[in-house]
């Protein structure tokens, strides 16, 4: 039998996400209690969400008895539950908050890089989308986008907050959340629990993170996890369940405990290159930066006053109607909607 003295799981479509799931929460709740009762096994949820949202999503769950024991939100942060209280990891939020926002600005230079790289050395290129955290590009033939591919999979080599995406002629680079790992590593470490005593569920890219080798020694994932997520599952040797969300994490937990895991891919999967992008991305437009027209605007707000006060002076005498103009105009609209009024 299996020592399992963690197990973590991802919360929207793992725990989540059917509307009949109800009548599977205390079965689960059971397996739960016997795991603590027989080994001492510790429940955390991994979750984007934030951790209000998280706890009126999990209300339901609450009712049948059931409570993590830490909880994760917005991929990083340890709150919540018994044993994760925050001020235990104070330090760790700061830490990871300053990581994040590095990361962030990190993440907006090199998409624009990225960009001006695949549009100037390949043909063919047409940007699709290109926000703060995703670049898309589709290409008139495949071979052109598997060669942007290669170069991109070279790029994000050192990059493990961006990963690459095919499916059929696009290419889609996003930034997929790679704290949870670190927060995992972090709460396994202040629990003194080894790798190798942790069973990870999850069903999402946002979730890889988590599911290495350093970070848990144990991985599975439901049935309706995304392509990539259940190839790296299946390379691992973890266990792919034949059931969706909460249903796939009672068998995966029930494998792992008797040591009866299963990483054989379902018949029904394809790799994600072969299908179309699950994720459409807008057409690309150009934005302003935040803040930018306004600052444009003081700029041009400032240089109208200066040369209002040149035409009082009669520096330019040649044209100071035409730029006393405006003023006199909205001066005189200002006036009659005061008499108005």
């Amino acid at each position: 039998m299996t020592d399992i003295r963690l197990i973590v799981c991802d919360f929207d479509g793992t725990i989540i996400g059917r509307q009949d799931e109800h009548i599977l929460f205390e079965r689960f709740r059971d397996q739960l209690r016997r795991l603590k009762e027989e080994k001492g096994t510790l429940w955390a949820v991994s979750t984007g969400r934030s951790s209000d949202s998280f706890w009126r999503c999990f209300g339901p769950m609450s009712l049948f008895g059931m409570e993590p024991d830490v909880v994760i939100t917005r991929h990083a942060y340890i709150t919540g539950g018994r044993l994760g209280r925050t001020w235990r990891h104070v330090l760790w939020n700061l830490r990871i908050h300053y990581l994040l926002l590095l990361t962030r600005a990190r993440i907006r230079f090199t998409l624009r890089n990225w960009l001006h790289e695949i549009t100037d050395g390949i043909r063919g290129a047409h940007p699709i989308a290109l926000t703060e955290d995703r670049l898309c590009v589709r290409f008139d033939t495949r071979e052109a986008c598997d060669v942007a591919v290669d170069m991109l999979n070279g790029l994000a080599a050192e990059n493990r907050h961006l990963m690459v995406f095919k499916y059929l002629n696009e290419v889609d680079v996003r930034s997929v959340p790679f704290t949870k790992g670190l927060a995992v590593a972090e709460l396994a470490r202040h629990l003194g629990i080894a790798p190798g005593q942790i069973l990870v569920i999850g069903n999402g890219h946002n979730d890889l993170s988590m599911m290495q080798p350093d970070v848990a020694g144990m991985v599975g994932c439901p049935m309706n996890s995304e392509a990539e997520v259940m190839e790296h599952v299946h390379r691992v040797g973890g266990h792919i369940a034949g059931r969706p969300s909460l249903e796939g994490v009672i068998e995966t937990i029930d494998a792992a405990v008797s040591g009866a895991m299963n990483s054989m891919l379902p018949e029904w999967w394809r790799p994600a290159s072969v299908g179309v992008n699950p994720r459409p991305a807008k057409r690309h437009r150009q934005k302003w930066p935040k803040g930018r027209k306004a600052r444009i605007a003081l700029v041009i707000g400032v240089i109208y006053i200066v040369l209002l006060v040149f035409c009082e002076f009669g520096l330019i005498p040649k044209v100071g109607g035409l730029i006393r103009w405006p003023f006199t105009l909205l001066s005189g609209f200002v006036e009659s909607m005061g008499k108005w009024l």
